[in-house]
């Protein structure tokens, strides 16, 4: 096909190369999971002690080879088996569910690769990224996922890692991102994991994983050109457990030594069956490239037992005799165990305990995550987290709701188009504010007329009255509109127009569920700035506030629940408290407001004069904070209820989240999206006349009256 000429100019260099390069040194890397030896091991499981690791564990490309001696601890060489146990335990779990029906769509299993994603946590730092392909489990694990919500990912649930909306191939956490579904894509979104780091000049480094059946493609030697470039600290790391999708390695690629391929990056072949080969490798790597050396090429030679996915039986391209021979002889967690025995490390009877302990614990949660209802069939949880253009959003819904209605579009677009103003509907296809509908764009839709009108026009349209203010259509309308509220806040002085809206809006909602209108980041700035500016008498500021997000929204709930249940012995009557806790705990996060005794304590001492008066100096300021919250929360279109069951658990949550003693919890403000249909009832008031007074009013210059109004609208509130 090439000339001769051309073939030799071509690929002699390289060639030659290559060779001069083996000839130096050629090792083949072993994949025996127990080929480490370690002496003089201490009694004590804290104290650091040296293994030294097979010659036969690591090759390199252009590097000098890793330390062979690694210091570990008792403890930790414990750890690594119950985490490699607890992963295989979950994955055989998603095994039996995938096989019952229960797990539908893709699902990939690392089973007999558990060593690579143990080793590489137990380098790293909470600090450091990880990103993966679509074998990701065990990886979700170690960054900080739960059995629970790993497996309620499988599942579809809300409660899942990802809301139940990744399924097995997009998990995601604090440091770990993803999970990801396209062949390759996530080597150089790695890159770019990298590049922040190293434009924010922080001593991290990224773990960019792939598949020896993704090493072909071309985005990877891309962001290997880049990462090279830019000497980006990152470790690609390329896991071959010897087949792709079906074909053996040596039939899709023209070289196989994974670790090389970088050419001009230097690699590193790892024992990939071998957890403590993995630690010490990531671990060399992770110092060269925080030290600037660029980044590193890695190949971790390991074997899954199972097929590339749960509809691959995994036995028509390779024979059942060698995978069992692999599971027989070069297991990651039998080697382990075997060396935890002969070093003395612990006991039979004493690993069968970690063995128990951490099946026990996978199964519990697998339990758990069974027991999670499905989430409910809605357009509301449907177009949920759909980033893009609000029309286009609202188009989709319209066209979803007139089909499922089985009314015409025409008729469906028609009612909406006469029920929104003029005004309202440029707001909407402009996506700016309209100059003129500065007070009706700072309103909630569940006060607009627009809502009114669609409700007067519901006689003519029935299906109008599936539009709730709770549906997804208004929230869209209705977030718009606090998007349009925000940025003019931030060209000048709030409105008393917006504030009365949040202020009159605001009701407490007791129907919530796990989903969030707005980011963690935005509730959390949403409480920072409460903390930071709700006043307090003397500027004393004795407010402290905890959020829970998650896990540990549902640890404190649960612990509500065991701390009230003794005090509820009557059967009928805890079945309804339960149920109320467990309507709290159905919320998507909690704000805990406390109070320092010490910082009010210290202001009786400095002002004795008015000693009696701060502890109601200090409640005031409390319900402050807890007010100012709810209304920030409820714009965000959040709904929020308020609790107080303390005292009950105050020495839980202090031993719990490590809160100083002197915080005393005086409140717990739940929120979470407000679920359709089960809004609050109408809210009653008693008379303004009995609860509202006003003496020398005179009207302004603008003839109107500013402030009373809005002290009003905050009584009726």
């Amino acid at each position: 096909m090439f000339s001769k000429a051309l073939r030799t100019s071509c690929s002699a260099p390289l060639r030659r190369s290559v060779i001069s390069r083996a000839s130096i040194a050629k090792r083949t890397v072993t994949t025996d999971a127990a080929s480490a030896h370690a002496e003089a091991v201490p009694e004590e499981d804290d104290k650091p002690f040296q293994v030294t690791l097979s010659d036969e564990s690591f090759e390199t490309y252009e590097l000098d080879p890793p330390p062979y001696a690694l210091n570990t601890t008792k403890k930790e060489l414990k750890k690594m088996y119950y985490d490699m146990v607890q992963i295989r335990r979950m994955e055989m779990s998603a095994d039996r569910l995938y096989k019952e029906k229960k797990i539908r769509g893709f699902c990939h299993l690392s089973t007999g690769q558990e060593a690579v994603a143990v080793g590489i946590e137990h380098s790293l730092t909470k600090e450091d990224d990880v990103i993966t392909s679509y074998r990701c489990h065990g990886f979700a694990l170690m960054r900080g996922g739960t059995v629970k919500s790993i497996i309620g990912e499988l599942l579809g649930r809300r409660e899942g890692i990802a809301y139940g909306k990744g399924g097995s191939m997009h998990m995601f956490s604090k440091g770990f991102y993803g999970g990801n579904g396209i062949v390759g894509a996530q080597v150089p979104v790695g890159a770019g994991l990298a590049f922040a780091h190293k434009y924010q000049d922080k001593k991290t480094a990224t773990v960019c994983l792939y598949g020896d059946g993704a090493s072909n493609q071309g985005q990877v030697f891309e962001a290997f050109n880049m990462a090279k470039l830019w000497n980006l600290p990152v470790l690609f790391g390329c896991e071959n457990n010897k087949y792709g999708m079906g074909t053996a390695a040596n039939r899709s690629s023209a070289l196989t030594d994974y670790y090389k391929r970088g050419q001009y990056i230097p690699g590193l072949k790892v024992n990939g069956m071998d957890v403590l080969a993995v630690k010490a490798a990531v671990k060399y790597g992770k110092e060269w490239t925080e030290s600037g050396h660029g980044p590193l090429v890695l190949e971790y030679v390991t074997y899954r037992y199972g097929g590339h996915s749960m509809s691959d039986p995994g036995t028509t391209y390779r024979t059942r005799e060698e995978i069992q021979r692999m599971r027989s002889t070069q297991d990651p967690i039998a080697g382990l165990k075997q060396k935890l025995l002969e070093w003395n490390v612990c006991s039979e009877d004493e690993l069968k305990n970690i063995d128990k302990e951490a099946r026990a614990e996978v199964d519990k949660e697998v339990a758990e995550a069974e027991a999670m209802l499905a989430p409910e069939p809605t357009p509301r949880i449907l177009f949920e987290d759909i980033y893009f253009s609000t029309v286009l959003k609202l188009a989709l819904e319209v066209r979803f709701r007139a089909r499922t209605m089985q009314v015409p579009l025409w008729i469906f677009i028609a009612a909406i188009a006469i029920a929104l103003s003029w005004h309202e509907m440029a707001s909407i296809l402009f996506q700016r504010a309209v100059p003129t509908l500065s007070e009706a764009l700072s309103t909630t839709i569940r006060g607009s007329p627009a809502l009114l009108r669609l409700t007067r026009l519901a006689p003519q349209f029935p299906f109008i009255s599936s539009l709730t203010p709770q549906s997804s259509t208004f929230n869209i309308l209705n977030n718009q509109q606090r998007a349009y509220a925000s940025s003019a806040k931030m060209a000048g002085p709030v409105s008393s127009a917006t504030l009365e809206a949040i202020i009159k809006n605001r009701r407490t909602y007791y129907a919530l569920d796990k989903s969030s209108t707005i980011s963690n980041d935005k509730i959390q700035e949403i409480v920072k700035n409460a903390v930071l500016h709700v006043p307090s008498s003397f500027n004393f500021q004795p407010v402290r506030v905890v959020v829970l997000f998650g896990a540990e929204h549902d640890k404190f709930w649960e612990a509500v629940k065991a701390a009230l249940k003794p005090l509820v012995p009557d059967a009928t009557a805890w079945a309804a408290s339960e149920a109320r806790v467990n309507g709290f705990k159905a919320g998507y996060g909690s704000v805990l407001f406390f109070e320092s005794k010490k910082v009010t304590q210290a202001q009786q001492e400095k002002f004795p004069l008015y000693a009696a008066k701060f502890p109601l100096w200090t409640a005031q300021s409390d319900a402050m904070h807890q007010y100012a919250v709810w209304l920030g929360l409820e714009a965000e279109g959040l709904g929020a209820n308020l609790q107080h069951y303390n005292p009950l658990i105050d020495e839980f949550v202090q031993k719990t989240w490590g809160i100083d003693a002197d915080w005393e919890l005086n409140a717990q403000l739940v929120f979470g999206t407000p679920i359709a249909g089960k809004g609050p009832a109408e809210k009653q008031f008693q008379p303004l006349e009995d609860r509202y007074k006003v003496f020398g009013a005179i009207r302004s210059l603008e003839g109107g009256h500013g402030a009373k109004n809005l002290i009003a609208k905050a009584l009726l509130s």
